[in-house]
């Protein structure tokens, strides 16, 4: 499992979508998180893609709005 901690903005609502994987339907959650690095003049934003997937995902989804 890899993990990763940001600090920053949800750019918009999640989306909850279902795949077929192996003929079993499966939720999908996807946001983008929107990370600041740097100060003043030399700041710059990175634009975050991620996903959760199966039942994490569709509880999160309900908090993760803009």
């Amino acid at each position: 499992m890899n993990t990763a901690i940001m600090i920053g903005h949800i750019t918009k609502d999640a989306v909850t979508r279902t795949v077929n994987i192996k003929g079993a339907p499966v939720m999908v959650t996807d946001f983008t998180v929107a990370v600041n690095e740097g100060y003043g003049d030399t700041q710059k934003t990175d634009y975050v893609r991620c996903s959760v997937w199966r039942d994490r995902g569709a509880k999160l989804a309900q908090y993760l709005t803009k």
